[in-house]
């Protein structure tokens, strides 16, 4: 099996998995999201920049675009994960601090 080491942002977390976006940039200027699937059991917050070392696994999936073809694509999925937080996802603020002034938000 090969070994990859991935960067990217948290889109999802779910049970024992994330769902990670690479930003991929190409010569031409453009760029595009990879999407990467993690298994882990660590719990890491939706918004965290992190990097991710393990075992590649790809495979082949079928979905429906917008045209309503069938279109084949992979998926690309890391094992064995071994995560470094780089940046940890944002803090939301409290609905009640918000409003925690005396004034009346109209």
């Amino acid at each position: 099996m090969a070994e990859v080491k991935v960067g990217g942002t948290v889109k999802r977390a779910f049970g024992k998995g994330l769902k990670i976006a690479e930003l991929v940039k190409l010569p031409n200027g453009s760029s595009f999201d990879r999407n990467w699937t993690v298994w882990t059991s660590e719990d890491i917050a939706e918004g965290a920049t992190i990097e991710v070392q393990g075992t590649l696994s790809v495979k082949q999936s079928e979905y429906t675009n917008r045209d309503g073809e069938v279109k084949t694509g992979l998926d690309y999925m890391i094992n064995d994960a071994l995560i470094n937080v780089l940046r940890p996802a944002a803090q939301a603020a409290p609905a009640a601090q918000q409003w925690a002034s005396s004034e009346a938000p109209f």
